[in-house]
């Protein structure tokens, strides 16, 4: 008698790869700003200021940082952090700053200045919103820390007031007294 003998083997595949699990936060500008309140206005510049941290357990390798912009906002390369190589480039009309690490050990962090240029013409009105994410191989385990979104109040532009022409003939006949008074008093006159 021939007996068919099956084995079947049930269980759950695991990778011992370990993972890094780098977190990304923004730590506010050089303008006296901090986390959501940079003061910047259109014509103005801002410092954003980004830190990466690897929480471990193991060291972090190819990491890439990205951060968009929305359009009329111009990043000044020069101005970048080390231990990153950046470059920049437009996406989808919005500028856009790519920057790379090679490694992160575990508990280290790596700052990244970034000094932004607004547009004399931006639409202050919508404020400015920055998106960043980090990433790196092999993937990161926890991606719920790996993207910051900072929305920054952006200052209407300061207007000189116009003068009608009464205020203007006003404002000239004033000088003009109060230059022939200063005349007047000087030694000599």
């Amino acid at each position: 008698m021939n007996a068919l003998v099956a084995i079947v083997c049930v269980g759950t595949a695991t990778s011992s790869l370990a993972q890094a699990d780098l977190s990304l936060t923004f730590v506010g500008g050089s303008n006296g700003g901090n986390a959501g309140n940079i003061p910047i206005a259109p014509g103005g510049q801002a410092l954003y200021e980004l830190i990466v941290r690897n929480n471990g357990p193991v060291t972090a390798a190819n990491i890439v940082v990205m951060v968009t912009f929305p359009p009329k906002v111009s990043i000044n390369p020069a101005a970048v952090g080390t231990p990153f190589s950046c470059s920049s480039s437009v996406v989808n009309g919005n500028p856009t700053l790519t920057c790379t690490e090679n490694t992160l050990a575990v508990a280290d962090t790596s700052a990244l200045a970034i000094l932004i240029n607004l547009a004399s013409d931006y639409p202050w009105q919508n404020g400015l919103s920055a998106t960043a994410s980090v990433t790196s191989s092999p993937a990161d385990p926890t991606m719920s820390n790996n993207t910051v979104t900072v929305n920054l109040v952006v200052d209407a532009p300061t207007a000189i007031p116009a003068l009608d022409s009464r205020s203007l003939m006003l404002l000239i006949a004033m000088l003009l007294v109060a230059g022939l008074v200063v005349i007047s008093r000087s030694p000599g006159a």
